[in-house]
């Protein structure tokens, strides 16, 4: 069940502020603790076109998702008197436009407590206070209607010693439209870290990953299409705890596809 009020003010053609409270209540069928939880948020924009400022700030609430496939097909149970995870988190951000080009700014404060983790295999709620600050920016160059330049990067800080994610990274990615052809070109980087997995600590190197993408128009209702993944094999990867040890497995691995589409 859910209850929830929303309002907005229109201060004037440039300012709109945003309330909205929300409370759920919710029943599961299996042996789990009922969950009341509330959310709340607020938030600001100032818009004239060419510049753009957006802040919220949240206070809300998740559980962790349980799910498996065959990619990942490792089980981990629920305590029965599992409790959702609270978090605290503000965030602005600042967006300049022209006609071709975006620039943004954005800094992120998140503040968890009453955790979850994976403890012997089982999701536990961890009695502790993390806080979480990252910090974005990116630039978009549209050169024209045939080619554009795309370039993004965060850092973050944690008081968290064995974060468990990268906190560092940059994306590089570029359209470029070239007679017939359609090429796209990504550079990922996210810088490595460590983290203890079962009775091993495991050690994550700096990823790096590789995609492109070439489509090919034969005619209107023909396309060939290459896209090679992760060429360089060294996509950042996830340790995960295997008879007590680590096994280390990559987002996908070094992939290439031709494919061929055909309208009739």
């Amino acid at each position: 069940y859910s209850l929830f009020i929303s309002d907005d003010w229109i201060v004037n053609r440039y300012n709109r502020f945003s309330t909205t409270i929300k409370y759920d209540h919710v029943r599961p069928n299996a042996v789990a603790k009922e969950i009341h939880g509330v959310i709340a948020r607020a938030g600001h924009v100032f818009n004239t076109q060419s510049w753009m400022w957006k802040s919220f700030v949240y206070n809300t609430y998740g559980m962790p998702f349980f799910m498996q496939n065959s990619s990942f097909p490792f089980i981990n149970t629920q305590d029965s008197a599992l409790e959702p995870v609270r978090y605290m988190a503000g965030s602005t951000e600042v967006h300049y436009k022209t006609k071709h080009t975006d620039t943004s700014l954005r800094v992120i404060y998140n503040r968890v407590w009453q955790g979850i983790e994976v403890i012997n295999k089982t999701y536990t709620n961890v009695y502790d206070t993390k806080e979480f600050m990252a910090y974005y920016a990116s630039h978009t160059q549209t050169f024209n209607r045939n080619h554009k330049l795309s370039l993004s990067a965060y850092t973050s800080d944690t008081f968290d010693l064995a974060p468990k994610s990268s906190m560092h990274g940059a994306l590089v990615q570029s359209f470029n439209t070239i007679g017939m052809f359609d090429v796209y070109n990504e550079f990922n980087y996210r810088s490595g870290y460590s983290a203890r997995i079962g009775t091993a600590q495991a050690q994550v190197d700096d990823g790096l990953d590789y995609t492109v993408a070439i489509s090919y128009q034969v005619h209107k209702d023909l396309q060939l299409a290459l896209r090679g993944e992760n060429l360089l094999g060294r996509a950042i990867t996830t340790p995960y705890d295997v008879q007590g040890g680590a096994v280390y497995m990559a987002p996908f691995d070094t992939t290439v596809r031709l494919t061929m589409k055909y309208l009739y």
